[in-house]
């Protein structure tokens, strides 16, 4: 995701990497989670990109905590 990493400073196979994110299945399962307590941006009527990028973001670090 471009947006992300314009954000981050680092794509999103990067932080797979760096993560060591081997089960892909739980970060789908928490990525899913998250997508239901994300909220549109103010004045955008659907999920933007930056919004996504940081929905993301919270679901790597919830990733992190649960293994």
């Amino acid at each position: 995701m471009k947006e992300y990493e314009f954000i981050y400073g680092k794509s999103l196979d990067i932080e797979f990497a760096e993560r060591n994110i081997t089960d892909v299945e739980k970060f789908w399962q928490i990525v899913r989670e998250q997508f239901k307590n994300t909220t549109y941006h103010f004045g955008h009527p659907y999920l933007n990109s930056a919004t996504l990028a940081g929905m993301f973001r919270v679901s790597l670090k919830k990733y992190n905590e649960v293994t």
